[in-house]
């Protein structure tokens, strides 16, 4: 989620219908001169561009999400717990309760972290 511009947007209009612009919008606004600010080609006018963009949708959404960073979160959450599966691939277990979780990484064939 933190690295794709169009999943974040996804995540930001299911919580708050609308508060930036539509898809299209979204696009032409802040994703496009963010990405284009980032390629080692661009011009010294995009890239500040991309910095005064990516800063506005920064303060727009940081009113209502609440970051917590794994080294907080870590000191209330149950152990993780690594096992192999099928073909090698990592399943990350995390216990609750009485009921396992389960995350794994089948289908993309190969190790995440949760």
């Amino acid at each position: 989620m933190q690295n794709d511009l169009e999943e974040f947007f996804a995540m930001v209009n299911f919580t708050n219908p609308g508060i930036l612009g539509d898809a299209a919008y979204f696009r032409r606004y802040y994703e496009s001169p963010i990405i284009s600010g980032r390629e080692p080609t661009t011009t010294e006018e995009e890239r500040n561009l991309s910095v005064e963009r990516s800063a506005e949708l920064s303060t727009k959404v940081n009113q209502f999400i609440l970051r917590r960073t794994n080294a907080l979160l870590s000191n209330y959450l149950p152990p993780k717990v690594q096992m192999r599966g099928f073909e090698g691939n990592v399943v990350n277990v995390c216990k609750h309760g009485n009921m396992p979780v389960i995350r794994d990484s089948f289908a993309k064939g190969n190790s995440q972290e949760y």
